[in-house]
């Protein structure tokens, strides 16, 4: 029962990380991940943080060559292990052997995306200006408190709290 637990646990920390990553993201040129193209995340961050005409487009320039230089790759590979290991979660037949080993390919597979993630956002820092890096850190940490009030909220929840 113990490691049915922690299977779980694990298999919605995985859950987590992978809708964590994609929001992120946001949309990809063209329809890429997090958005079908619509652009509204990077919208939203280019009034916030004031770009100009030129920064717009420079970083458009930059997601659509990483997007064809292997993002779109290690997203598809990231989104396709997500859905393998959120299957294995949830089939009955599985054993937690299974289940764990389905969560850490996952795994891998996520963290290969971060990487390439994390090389494509040292490329989209270097065209803000000292005081837009500022901000945009600012913005993260008011994303990442909004993250952790929701999941202290599920996890009260699951818990059987009354949060």
């Amino acid at each position: 029962m113990k490691t049915s637990r922690i299977a779980g646990i694990a298999a919605l920390a995985v859950t987590a990380l992978f809708a964590a990553g994609a929001a992120w993201a946001g949309p990809g040129p063209h329809g890429g991940p997090g958005g079908g193209g619509r652009g509204h995340g990077m919208q939203h961050m280019a009034r916030e943080l004031g770009l100009t005409a030129d920064q717009k487009q420079q970083m458009l320039d930059i997601r659509s060559r990483w997007w064809k230089n292997g993002l779109e790759e290690a997203a598809r590979a990231e989104r396709d292990a997500r859905r393998s290991a959120q299957q294995v979660v949830h089939d009955p037949n599985a054993t937690d052997d299974q289940v764990a080993a389905a969560v850490r390919s996952g795994a891998d597979t996520a963290a290969k995306l971060a990487v390439v993630r994390h090389k494509m956002f040292k490329e989209l820092q270097a065209v803000l200006t000292a005081d837009q890096r500022a901000k945009f850190a600012q913005l993260m940490q008011q994303r990442q408190s909004m993250k952790d009030r929701r999941f202290d909220a599920m996890d009260g929840f699951l818990s059987g709290g009354t949060d």
